[in-house]
C-alpha cells in the first residue's frame, strides 16, 4: 500500500481522534510549562481557562457528529433506495409467475374444452300426441374433449330444452331432432351447455337460420363472444 492510499485509508473518526489527541497533547504541555500560573489561578478562572481549552474539542466532535450522521443517512438511504429497486425486480417476476401460470391454467382449461359442431340433416314428417310435425333433425359432433350432462336448447324469445345426453365422448356423433320450428325466415339460437371433465361448466352457442330455397334449409354458424363465425 503507497502511502497516498494509507492516507486516504484512515477513517474521518480516526483522524477526528488523533487531531483531538494532539490537541489536548498540546494543551497540557503548554499548561505545564506555566504551572505555577495555573496554581494561582482563581475556580473561576480556572473554568474559564477549561471552557477555552475543550470548548473547541466539543465544538468540534459536534460538527463531526452531524457530519458522521449526513453520512449514516445518505447510507442507509442508498440502502433503501438498492431494497427498493431490488423488491420492484421481484414483484415484476413475481408477476410474470402469476402470468405464466395463469395462461398454463387457462391453455389446460381450454384443452378440456369439446369441440361442438352442429349441422342441419334433414325435415321429416312425424306425428306426436299433437298430431302431424315437422321434424328438424340435426347432428352434433365432437371433435375435442370428453364432456358429460350435455343439454340442447333452442333459443328464440324464449329458452325451450330439446335434447340432452349423458356423457359425449371425443371423435363422436349424436343425433337429435326438433319439432315444428319456426316456418319463417327468422334467426334464432341452438345453446348447447355441458360439464368438462374438470368438473368445471361450459356452453357453446351456435347462430341459425330457417329459410326456403326450393325446400326447406337451416343455415348454422358458431357464435364466440355473441359473434358468427362464418
Amino acid at each position: 500500500m503507497s502511502q497516498a492510499e494509507w492516507w486516504c485509508s484512515r477513517s474521518l473518526e480516526w483522524w477526528a481522534a488523533h487531531i483531538t489527541a494532539v490537541y489536548i497533547g498540546g494543551a497540557v504541555l503548554v499548561m505545564g510549562g506555566r504551572f505555577e500560573e495555573l496554581m494561582s489561578l482563581k475556580l473561576n478562572e480556572i473554568g474559564d481557562l477549561s471552557a477555552g481549552i475543550f470548548g473547541p474539542v466539543a465544538f468540534f466532535w459536534l460538527v463531526l457528529g452531524y457530519v458522521q450522521q449526513g453520512r449514516e443517512l445518505k447510507l442507509s438511504s442508498q440502502a433503501l433506495a438498492t431494497q427498493a429497486e431490488e423488491l420492484r425486480a421481484s414483484v415484476a417476476q413475481q408477476m410474470e409467475l402469476v402470468k405464466a401460470t395463469n395462461r398454463t391454467l387457462e391453455n389446460h382449461e381450454n384443452s378440456l374444452e369439446p369441440l361442438l359442431q352442429i349441422r342441419f340433416k334433414e325435415i321429416v314428417a312425424a306425428y306426436n300426441e299433437d298430431g302431424h310435425v315437422e321434424r328438424h333433425r340435426f347432428s352434433i359432433e365432437n371433435s375435442g374433449a370428453y364432456c358429460e350432462h350435455i343439454k340442447i336448447f333452442i333459443v328464440d324469445e324464449s329458452e325451450t330444452l330439446v335434447a340432452r345426453f349423458s356423457s359425449f365422448a371425443a371423435a363422436s356423433e349424436k343425433v337429435f331432432s326438433v319439432d315444428d320450428l319456426l316456418n319463417a325466415d327468422k334467426l334464432f339460437s341452438i345453446k348447447v351447455s355441458y360439464f368438462k371433465a374438470n368438473g368445471n361448466s361450459g356452453f357453446q352457442v351456435f347462430g341459425a337460420w330457417k329459410a326456403w330455397d326450393e325446400g326447406w334449409w337451416i343455415s348454422i354458424n358458431k357464435k364466440i363472444h355473441g359473434e358468427e363465425l362464418s
